[in-house]
């Protein structure tokens, strides 16, 4: 069997436009207090680049709250939106991201604002940071 790999060069870190592809779920387990937590891992890809690399963003899942890292997500996704909403609903959205690698050397979402508002935040003031993207370690 004869396999090829492509040395290409990868999507540099910055900010990009980019679109919600996929979403799963998935536990992990807090070393320090062997709690099982539910995270929710998204799949990003930019929009208008020939490189076909996903950018991720991982945060706790929760049923509710507006001012969560998923709740800030979702009014990057969703502008104006409130009240229940569906996580599918999000697919296929678009957001400002500024895009870094994380510990791991993977691409990840550092923060993130609406189109309507581009280099601005969504939260007006301080931005919204994924402090802890790749710092969520599966077991």
């Amino acid at each position: 069997m004869k396999m090829e790999f492509d040395l290409t060069e990868e999507l540099s870190p910055g900010i990009y436009e980019v679109e919600l592809e996929q979403y799963k779920s998935r536990q992990w387990l807090n070393p320090d207090t062997e709690e099982a937590i539910d995270y929710l891992d998204f799949e990003f890809y930019p929009v208008g680049e020939e490189q076909i690399e996903s950018i991720q963003y991982s945060c706790p899942k929760q049923p509710r709250g507006s001012r969560s890292k998923l709740a800030r997500l979702v009014k990057s996704l969703l502008p104006g939106k409130m009240g229940k909403i569906n996580l599918d609903d999000l697919l296929n959205r678009r957001m400002k991201a500024e895009v870094d690698l994380n510990e791991r050397g993977y691409l990840a979402i550092t923060r993130h604002w609406p189109l309507e508002t581009p280099q601005t935040p969504q939260s007006g003031g301080a931005p919204s940071l994924d402090r802890s993207s790749g710092s969520n370690k599966s077991s």
